[in-house]
């Protein structure tokens, strides 16, 4: 099995087609990221992105290394060595409360 220690996604195109504004993002080991965004921001896609090591194979054409490298096809298609867990945790917040609110 592949020790991640380091996980970069590279940018794709919005859901307008336009390029992303971040070009790359590295999540490195023992890191703890929040995503956060309005509804319909592409919050769920970036996770699942992350989730499949996507090859620009995705709506959102970005792609996903692992240690800098492309992953290989066993990596991406072997549930036995996924090391992604298969779930997220959402932190509902109140509606109508706006991002200062909501701190």
């Amino acid at each position: 099995m592949v020790k991640i220690e380091c996980i970069s996604i590279i940018g794709g195109i919005d859901k307008f087609g336009k390029p992303e504004n971040i070009t790359s993002l590295d999540i490195r080991e023992g890191e703890i990221i929040g995503i956060a965004g309005p509804t319909g921001s592409g919050k769920s896609q970036l996770i699942s992105d992350i989730e499949q090591l996507s090859q620009k194979d995705s709506s959102r054409r970005r792609q996903v290394l692992v240690n800098g490298k492309v992953p290989s096809p066993a990596l991406r298609n072997d549930p036995r060595q996924k090391q992604a867990p298969a779930q997220c945790a959402f932190l509902g917040l109140h509606p109508l409360c706006r991002r200062k609110t909501n701190r």
